[in-house]
Order: C-alpha cells, then structure tokens, then sequence
C-alpha cells in the first residue's frame, strides 16, 4: 500500500469518523447519515488538498485481500469505497437466515478496504516517530500522541523500525545512527 502523509485535521476528522462508527448507543440510521457525510467530507480534503494524488484509480468491485487493492488508490478512494461497502453490510442487516451472498460480498470487501487503510497508516507510524523526536518533540509526548506508550515502548518500536529499514536499505547507517541517537538523547 503506498503511504499517505496526512495533516493534523485530516488524523482528527479519521478519529471522529472512527468514534462514531464505533458508537452503538446510535441509531444505525442516525450513524449511517454522519459516516456517510463524514467519509464524502474527508475523502473530498484528502483528495482536493493534494493535487498530486487526483488521478484516480479503479478499485476492484470486492476486493477480498488488501493486496487486491491498487498501490495508487489514494486514501480517500479508500475510505469512500469502504464507506460504501459498510453501508451496504449494514443496510442489510436483520435476520441471519436473510442474509446472503452478496452482502457477504460486501462485508469482505469492507474488512480487506479496511485492513488497507489500517496498514497504510501503520506504515508510516515509526518513521513519524522519528520525525516528531528529530523536530523536537519528546518521548513522553510521543508516547501519549500513540496512545499512552511507555518511554521504553516508543523506544523498542523506533529501535525495530530502525532496525528492519537499515537492513532492507532504507536507511543509511549514518541515518540508523541517528535514529538510535534520538532515543538515547530523547528528553523526557
């Protein structure tokens, strides 16, 4: 999956996209009609505020492996098309003996749409890390920008990335040392 550099809006708007999916207590129509305004909303900034992602790509009609999903689908294709598969899943939900083949069709392409989006973003984790620490960030705000990591679980995590992209030649080894560097000086 190709990496996508989002801004602090856009990770905000995906949070609050995600909350609400997430969020039972609402009714599945009231949900429905915020994701699907959300997901038009942040598919449209993602792709009109990055000129040099517009060219759009077909996706496959249902993917079953995010592996079936082009390099060069931009995140925003992504989500629409997840969006519209979920809706899809859940528009049809009620008794299972109701349920079909197509539907089932549509569940899997939302979870491998998904598992895309999630691995884009997980793609780009560790060298952000490195980015926030070489721009001054520490490692405690580090940690709590992921969630509310421990000191020594950003370091083993940066320390892996590190690792895996100086053998793969990712980084040079005057890189690599700088990476390692930045852990051992990160302020607390």
């Amino acid at each position: 999956m190709s990496s996508v550099m989002l801004t602090a809006g856009e990770v905000r708007a995906l949070r609050r996209y995600l909350a609400i999916e997430a969020d039972e207590s609402l009714p599945d129509a009231d949900r429905l009609t915020v994701l699907l305004e959300m997901s038009r909303v942040l598919a449209a900034a993602l792709d009109d505020e990055r000129p040099d992602l517009d060219e759009s790509v077909a996706l496959p009609e249902f993917p079953t492996r995010p592996s079936d999903l082009p390099d060069a689908a931009t995140l925003g294709e992504l989500l629409a098309s997840y969006h519209g598969h979920l809706l899809a899943v859940v528009g049809s939900r009620g008794p299972v003996e109701l349920m079909d083949s197509f539907t089932a069709q549509h569940a899997l392409a939302a979870l491998a749409t998904a598992q895309a989006v999630v691995d884009t973003f997980a793609s780009e984790r560790w060298q952000i890390v490195r980015d926030a620490l070489a721009s001054g960030a520490t490692v405690d705000e580090v940690g709590a920008a992921l969630g509310g990591l421990e000191a020594d679980e950003v370091a083993a995590g940066l320390t892996s990335w590190a690792d895996r992209e100086h053998r793969a030649g990712g980084l040079s080894l005057d890189d690599y040392d700088a990476v390692i560097a930045l852990i051992a000086g990160g302020a607390r």
